[in-house]
């Protein structure tokens, strides 16, 4: 806070000259702890007053002084203190335990159903005759499933082999996986009975296996204490690819 001077001409007490003087003005802060206030607009930095009624009109409408420190600690992101009303940082928000392992458990349930409907690899050994062959991922979304279920029903079909519109082959578009890597370009596979039904039993086991991974990830959230919440939320985050860190 700057001194007031006075000014040798003027003998008027009311026509002080007042130094320069930092202003801020507060409100409650709802969304926060109790014994917070923060501003409601940004800080008055650097006002002059040639009179102290000048610098009361600011006051009336609010305004407090604030030390040059204080308004330094403001325009960072502080607030004031109800206790002793001192101007300090921000403190962090606490997430209380729960919301925490809440938050965790949600980022789980998310990770898991994009795990179930990101597709998955099955080698096809069967196929109309010059067809392609081997390891093809397929895609896995819920119509996806849903279209796979339809097709596995008409392979279990007494007549499959002889009638139309399969004649023993579903063909099934997935994408050739070389070299290791999914290609990014689809063809056409023909699935025979017997590779429906393996076809159908590998869909089933990467549902089973993705879920599987998530429950026992929910397990290990739902464990967590106040002193292995730290510990557990970062195994977690490596484990489903989170980074907490925006990326700039």
């Amino acid at each position: 806070m700057y001194l007031i001077m006075a000014d040798e001409n003027l003998t008027n007490q009311d026509e002080l000259i007042i130094g320069q003087q930092y202003l801020a003005r507060f409100q409650d802060l709802k969304d926060y702890e109790d014994e917070y206030e923060e501003r409601i607009s940004s800080v008055v930095s650097g006002v002059h007053f040639k009179t102290k009624q000048e610098m009361q009109t600011w006051l009336d409408k609010g305004y407090q002084k604030i030390t040059e420190e204080e308004q330094y600690a403001l325009v960072n992101d502080g607030v004031r203190r109800k206790s002793d009303n001192a101007i300090v940082h921000r403190p962090p928000i606490v997430v209380p335990l729960q919301g925490r392992i809440n938050q965790l458990l949600s980022q789980i349930d998310n990770y898991t159903a994009e795990q179930i409907t990101g597709g998955f690899i099955f080698e096809v050994t069967s196929t109309i005759p010059n067809g392609p062959l081997g390891l093809a991922k397929f895609d896995s979304a819920k119509e996806d499933q849903m279209t796979f279920s339809t097709m596995y029903a008409a392979s279990k079909s007494p007549d499959f082999d002889t009638t139309e519109p399969y004649l023993g082959h579903i063909p099934m578009r997935g994408y050739p996986v070389i070299d290791s890597e999914p290609s990014d370009v689809k063809q056409v596979y023909y699935l025979d009975a017997e590779n429906m039904q393996k076809f159908n039993d590998a869909l089933a086991l990467h549902i089973g296996s993705c879920k599987m991974t998530g429950w026992s990830l929910q397990q290990q959230a739902n464990a967590a204490t106040k002193e292995t919440i730290d510990e557990i939320e970062q195994n977690i985050w490596q484990i489903i690819g989170y980074n907490p860190v925006p990326q700039e």
